[in-house]
């Protein structure tokens, strides 16, 4: 009874075999309030097994050592942010989708009325990536200066646990093209309002 569907039981029906394998057995999704009600309840998963969390509302597949989060849900997150000063004014954006051991972020950060950035710029990532990824390139990364409208292509790598993802310049004035760090002149001469710092990366989870 392959793809047999959802069947609603009512008192005194039989409960053959069949509606057991088909409907109960492989049809089911257990729910559990959040993870630490799955942890309690299930001490001890088998790979392949499936579960939702109604915290997160999100579903997650068992691979034989840690859950994994199933399906694509863009979530908000609030990073951590270095080499700069936030000030007054600013924006500050960041969301994650997880599929499985694929983790992929989007990061924006616009400079508000008494923003600077200060030094080498980096952010905290959602999850941290698996040691594979380590000091990696994981993205592309775009800083734009707002006046005269000047936008600057740049890359992104990820560092080991905890996870960060620090942003960088590309210069040409070699031979070839370098990643360097951001710093109160590079790639802007002077920072101010609106010019922002876009970072999309992808990586491989822990």
């Amino acid at each position: 009874m392959a793809g047999a569907g959802y069947k609603s039981f009512t008192s005194g029906d039989i409960l053959t075999a069949s509606d057991t394998n088909t409907y109960l057995m492989q049809q089911t999704i257990m729910t559990f309030a959040s993870a630490a009600a799955r942890t309690t309840a299930l001490t001890a998963p088998s790979e392949g097994m499936f579960s939702y969390l109604v915290d997160s509302d999100a579903y997650f597949v068992y691979s034989g050592s840690a859950w994994m989060e199933f399906d694509i849900v863009w979530k908000s997150y609030t990073p951590t942010i270095a080499g700069v000063t936030l000030g007054s004014g600013y924006t500050l954006s960041a969301s994650y989708a997880q599929l499985g051991e694929l983790m992929v972020v989007n990061f924006y950060f616009a400079l508000g009325a008494t923003s600077a950035i200060t030094g080498d710029v980096s952010f905290s990532l959602p999850v941290n990536q698996a040691s594979s990824n380590r000091s990696g390139a994981a993205g592309t990364a775009l800083i734009y200066d707002a006046s005269p409208g000047v936008r600057y292509p740049g890359t992104v790598y990820i560092t080991s646990t905890p996870g960060y993802a620090f942003v960088r310049a590309l210069n040409s004035a070699g031979t070839y093209l370098t990643a360097v760090a951001l710093t109160s002149a590079i790639p802007i001469a002077v920072w101010a309002t609106s010019d922002s710092i876009t970072a999309n990366i992808s990586y491989e989870v822990v």
